[in-house]
């Protein structure tokens, strides 16, 4: 309540704490706990909980790969994250599962995407500025030039 509806970070990674030092096997309060880690960029943190998961009897090993797949994305792994999302299909067991797990899979790939034509713009702009400055110090060296030649021009006329 405190992580999701109330957002009180601080005191919900309290409350997390002290219900599984009273119940390490409580599965929705690891899977909300470390969501908040994730939310909250205490990764190591979140990563510790996702390897402790793994050894809990009956958690659902694809949310647990869901949530080092967000790690490795926040991270901006997304080669990472698709690997780990894809892998994470062979663990879901029902259809729905398997359909946000493949939604997660396009909004990475997307995300790399953008990522690239991103990176691939900055790379542009950067070329261009180049250039505008190139052009820039010529058409200032030729207005000198031009400037110059024109005070000559009026100088003779007097």
């Amino acid at each position: 309540v405190y992580s999701e509806l109330i957002y009180h970070p601080d005191l919900a990674a309290g409350y997390f704490e002290q219900a599984l030092s009273n119940d390490l096997t409580n599965i929705e309060t690891i899977r909300c706990y470390i969501r908040l880690l994730i939310r909250q960029n205490e990764y190591e943190k979140a990563k510790k909980m996702v390897d402790f998961g793994y050894t809990v009897k009956g958690i659902n090993k694809a949310m647990l790969m869901h949530f080092e797949a967000l790690l490795a994305e926040h991270q901006k792994n997304y080669d990472e994250a698709k690997r780990i999302l894809k892998s994470a299909l062979n663990e879901a067991f029902s259809v729905s599962e398997t359909d946000f797990l493949k939604s997660e899979i396009s909004r990475v790939k997307e995300k790399m995407k953008r990522t690239k034509e991103k990176t691939n713009a900055d790379k542009g702009k950067k070329k261009k500025k180049k250039k505008s400055s190139k052009k820039g110090n010529t058409s200032k060296s030729w207005m000198m030039k031009v400037s110059g030649s024109l005070s000559s021009l009026f100088k003779k006329k007097k």
